[in-house]
């Protein structure tokens, strides 16, 4: 199998805050961050945030999808999914249109679901459910 050269550039980009690490204030990112360090401050995500065992975010996260397994105390705005594995321990809100809890994962807050569209319903109205189809046995 062919080695890919050092100086070709992978078409994944993740950010990583290494264990150790502290970042104080706001962080933004088009790619996927993993937090192994700790984060005081908003983090806005367009992509995937990992949130290892020993990561800790205080402050708002936003982002695509998101995997917990630390510390977040703060709002959560996920827009798909958002994963707490059973060493999660988050304090805060979450919105989000898909949660995944695993046994042991600890949450003190509250969640609110909704699904998402292409067409974002107008604030308070109704949101359309299309039925679902079974099919003949």
């Amino acid at each position: 199998m062919p080695r890919r050269a050092i100086s070709e550039p992978s078409h994944v980009h993740v950010t990583i805050v290494a264990e150790g690490t502290e970042i104080v204030g706001s962080l933004g990112s088009v790619s996927d961050i993993r937090i192994d360090g700790s984060m005081d401050g908003e983090l806005k995500v367009d992509g995937q945030v990992v949130v290892s065992e020993n990561g800790k975010i205080t402050g708002q996260l936003s982002a695509n999808a998101a995997v917990i397994a630390g510390t977040v105390k703060g709002d959560l705005l996920i827009e798909q999914k958002l994963t707490l594995s059973e060493s999660a321990h988050v304090e805060g809100s979450i919105h989000t249109s898909r949660l995944v809890v695993e046994e042991g994962a600890v949450f003190q807050g509250d969640c609110m679901m909704q699904p998402r569209s292409r067409s974002r319903p107008s604030e308070g109205g109704p949101v359309a459910v299309e039925p679902v189809r079974r099919a003949a046995a």
